[in-house]
């Protein structure tokens, strides 16, 4: 059996790995912030994490495609057609491109729902950014 920690002290190696609970929390804040859910509960132990939430459709239904896309852009780096569409350049879109629009932003909103995507991305939170996992170190489950 593989050795890991999410947080807590590793008293085997005498590792300290308590600021990652921080930092899963706050993922978990930012992606409830731009998806689709509810965080109704979540424990974090030194091995694992149980999360309790509520996914809300009708939420992300009621969004507008502009809603909708502000909140995928916010994690994600959106098309160039999206980019476009959220900044000044808008202006000098042709009506074509405007029309491309609103069939990407219902495939993002259904992307905002979706908890295997947010699944996904919360698995980002169990180590910090550009860090790479060794051989026997570091989470189980892979994130980035």
């Amino acid at each position: 059996m593989r050795r890991a920690f999410l947080c807590g002290e590793d008293h085997f190696s005498g590792r300290n790995f308590e600021h990652r609970r921080r930092w899963i929390a706050e993922r978990m804040l930012q992606l409830a912030g731009i998806f689709a859910i509810d965080v109704a509960a979540y424990s974090l132990m030194s091995n694992q994490y149980h999360v309790v939430v509520r996914v809300d459709r009708e939420r992300a239904l009621g969004w507008s495609d502009e809603e909708v896309l502000r909140r995928w852009t916010g994690l994600f780096s959106g098309s160039p057609l999206v980019t476009r569409y959220l900044s000044e350049a808008r202006a000098k879109m042709c009506g074509a491109e405007i029309a491309e629009v609103p069939a990407l932003a219902e495939v993002y909103r259904a992307r905002l729902h979706d908890l295997l995507l947010v699944y996904t991305h919360a698995q980002r939170a169990r180590r910090p950014a550009g860090q790479r996992r060794g051989r026997g170190q570091g989470p189980v489950l892979g994130g980035s």
